[in-house]
């Protein structure tokens, strides 16, 4: 169960922020030995570069935060940010009893083949493709994420089960009719998907393990689909 808890980026994330607080306290105590008491001049400007050096840590500490949540090749979320993302939806659908979500998970069915072809570029622009293309079969309030690998997932916010399902199926759909192109190839998107519905009674490791799991039987009869095709 631990693949949800997350923890990516947290200590090299608390020993940048240690050091930025460290440098700007730093830099304050010298400006604050300079002014001289009693100089009212002095004293405003040693509080208009505190005030700076605040508002740069916050900017700093916000690029942060962002970065430990973001999934390089792609620009989505990662994990850590979608299960932090899960946990606000459960939380929100429990002060709300008539509050429901879906999880959306897929797992590129022939990712593996792209990569060992093609490279690790071609894998790589693969990978950022499906997750644009996801992307815009959701809603902009719906949370997208590259949770690892060619495994990726969205949060339906406020979908009630049986629309929620009818739009995940259309999003599978969709996806699996589309393409990328590679240096004039095009490589066929293939996506299995696992679908688990929450209310405010569920915990998010409960739910995701619920969409692994349909995740994993929807693989095998692809599989066994694509066998008989062969």
């Amino acid at each position: 169960m631990s693949r949800y808890s997350g923890s990516i980026g947290a200590q090299v994330k608390s020993e940048s922020l240690a050091t930025i607080s460290s440098a700007g306290e730093s830099t304050l105590d010298e400006a604050i030995a300079r002014a001289k008491i009693g100089d009212v001049d002095s004293a405003a400007s040693v509080l208009d570069q505190a005030q700076k050096l605040i508002d740069a840590q916050r900017r700093r500490i916000a690029y942060l935060e962002n970065l430990a949540m973001a999934d390089e090749v792609t620009s989505l979320v990662n994990r850590r940010g979608f299960m932090a993302a899960l946990q606000r939806e459960l939380a929100s659908a429990k002060r709300d009893p008539g509050a429901y979500g879906l999880v959306l998970m897929f797992d590129l069915d022939r990712f593996k083949s792209v990569n060992d072809t093609y490279g690790h570029a071609a894998g790589d622009a693969y990978l950022a493709a499906f997750g644009a293309a996801l992307a815009a079969e959701v809603r902009p309030s719906d949370i997208v994420a590259r949770l690892s690998g060619d495994e990726f997932a969205v949060i339906l916010t406020r979908a009630a089960p049986k629309p929620g399902m009818a739009r995940a199926m259309t999003v599978a759909k969709n996806l699996n009719s589309k393409s990328m192109s590679w240096r004039d190839r095009s490589l066929p998107f293939s996506a299995s998907m696992g679908v688990s519905c929450f209310t405010g009674r569920d915990i998010a490791e409960a739910v995701m393990v619920s969409a692994d799991l349909k995740l994993y039987a929807d693989k095998k009869k692809r599989q066994k689909t694509f066998g008989q095709k062969n």
